[in-house]
């Protein structure tokens, strides 16, 4: 499949937009990340993580502690994600930045709110995984890779900062019950993310190859033009 340039929702809104503590605007649009054309084969043991019935419950039930504030939780997870491997921090145009003056930023805050929305999503859809669920979050993932210099690495601290942030703001109510469902969720989402940077990133690689192929081949095709006008001009000496 060609290489295409997964849409991002917020390239689409023209008008700017602050998320404020306390705010929640629907920046998430669903339906723009399973829109036809967007859809991506997948190998079948990529949906090999299972979500109990149980489990589901619990991840519904405690997903009413998170959703208030969508903001907070969402710039807590990057900020974790920036302390555990600093180096991150570049890939977003942070490196200069403190902690403090990251939360305080207005994309910032924004990207957080989308992403939660995303889970958001996922939750009311644990029984629609692999037709709402695995497109959604491959997609999101094949996004990443306009991300300059990030590597599938990134996916491995972001599960870890994902789980931090749920026991921060869950304090000791965030039981092994509670961590066990999520880290199935969290392993779901994020193996679909991997799998669609990875698959995009492989598209990339293999339309530039293609095309220095092709300017190669037009090269030779020039050279070989110039030597046959030479060798034609020899004879007709």
């Amino acid at each position: 499949m060609p290489f295409k340039r997964t849409p991002d929702p917020e390239e689409e809104d023209k008008e700017p937009r602050v998320v404020k503590d306390g705010e929640s605007w629907k920046l998430f649009h669903k339906d723009m990340w399973l829109r036809k054309g967007l859809e991506v084969n997948r190998p079948a043991d990529i949906d090999t993580v299972k979500i109990t019935d149980d489990q589901k419950r619990v991840i519904r039930d405690t997903w009413k502690l998170m959703s208030g504030h969508l903001a907070e939780s969402g710039t807590l997870m990057y900020l974790r994600i920036f302390q555990v491997s600093p180096g991150i921090k570049a890939v977003f145009h942070m490196e200069n930045m403190s902690p403090e003056e990251i939360k305080e930023l207005p994309r910032l805050k924004m990207h957080s709110v989308k992403f939660m929305q995303a889970i958001e999503t996922a939750v009311e859809n644990l029984d629609n995984m692999t037709e709402v669920v695995a497109p959604i979050f491959i997609n999101l993932g094949r996004r990443h890779i306009y991300y300059k210099d990030l590597s599938d690495e990134f996916f491995n601290v972001f599960g870890g900062a994902l789980m931090y942030t749920w026991h921060t703001n869950m304090g000791s109510a965030f039981t092994d019950e509670i961590r066990g469902a999520w880290s199935r969720l969290f392993d779901y989402m994020l193996q679909h993310m991997r799998f669609g940077f990875m698959t995009a990133l492989a598209e990339k690689q293999a339309e530039e190859e293609a095309e220095a192929a092709a300017k190669e081949a037009a090269m030779d095709a020039s050279g070989s033009d110039v030597d046959a006008d030479e060798e034609e001009d020899n004879v007709s000496k």
